[in-house]
């Protein structure tokens, strides 16, 4: 029988890949200019619809609560997503435009990697 000593823990966590920018208010403000919240989008349950929404229809994703970024995944969210693949330029570029033409121009495009708790 094996003993485990230290740190358990029951978490879990999500992989990302996104190709984006830093989600700051400014960027949210212009979001909602570009992607409207429908009525009643004011409390916190709404403001995940309204996140969940952007994917569906646009193809936008905000990941990472804590730091956010609102960009396009290059991943599907599935256990093994970061195992295999590969993104060329004029897919990244695509991505990169999505993100500006709902967001403006001014925004440094990066790819943004990394965990978070889910």
């Amino acid at each position: 029988m094996k003993i485990r000593n230290g740190f358990v823990s029951n978490s879990s966590s999500s992989s990302f890949i996104v190709i984006g920018t830093e989600c700051t208010d400014e960027i949210k403000s212009k979001l909602k200019e570009s992607f409207p919240m429908t009525p009643g989008d004011g409390d916190e349950d709404s403001y995940y619809e309204w996140v969940d929404r952007m994917e569906r229809e646009k193809g936008i994703v905000i990941v990472n609560y804590e730091n956010p970024i609102v960009g396009v995944s290059l991943t599907s969210w599935s256990d093994d997503c970061c195992k295999n693949g590969s993104v060329g330029l004029k897919e990244f570029n695509d991505a990169a435009n999505l993100i500006k033409s709902m967001v403006g121009d001014d925004v440094e495009i990066k790819l943004h990697y990394g965990t978070y708790a889910s």
